[in-house]
């Protein structure tokens, strides 16, 4: 099995149609007639019924992600979300794509060190998964790590929750 393997996408959303969806730290169930171009337009989410879109981020960039509901294996989670990171200070460092659990010929790349520098530096890693589909529609991401309901939370993400909760 592939690790960290990705499918690079060559448009990203417009962060500001995000940043109206969700505040940091949180995450939302949206259906798929809310996801922004270019997501919208790609065919694993004619897959899904809906999707768990979540932000996690600090000051030097943010990360976005959408796993989607799969009805047709039972209702859950999908293996392969989508990921967007916006870099502050450098946005020739954004990305955005799909991560898989496979690698597969001519479909997939490795993420480089940089992007799993950013990712682990948002809060989220290439291995960010619900363990459960969250029973409410949105909520935080650190109720949903303390229930156990989610994996895939850096080290930073405690850091940068504590303090985005501190600063208000």
């Amino acid at each position: 099995m592939g690790k960290n393997q990705y499918t690079p996408l060559d448009n990203l959303p417009d962060e500001n149609d995000l940043k109206k969806m969700i505040s940091n730290f949180e995450y939302k169930r949206i259906n798929t007639n809310e996801l922004p171009s270019p997501i919208d337009e790609n065919g694993l989410v004619k897959k899904c019924n809906s999707f768990i879109l979540a932000a996690s981020g600090s000051t030097s960039g943010m990360l976005y992600s959408f796993v989607g509901i799969r009805p047709d294996k039972g209702n859950v989670a999908d293996e392969h979300p989508f990921v967007f990171y916006y870099d502050y200070i450098d946005t020739t460092k954004n990305f955005g794509g799909i991560i898989h659990h496979g690698d597969w010929k001519d479909r997939t790349t490795p993420l480089d060190s940089t992007q799993i520098a950013a990712m682990s530096a948002s809060g989220l890693t290439a291995s960010f998964t619900y363990k459960t589909i969250p029973t409410t529609g949105s909520g935080s991401l650190d109720d949903l790590r303390q229930n156990g309901m989610l994996e895939g939370l850096s080290d930073q993400f405690e850091i940068l929750f504590k303090k985005g909760h501190n600063d208000k």
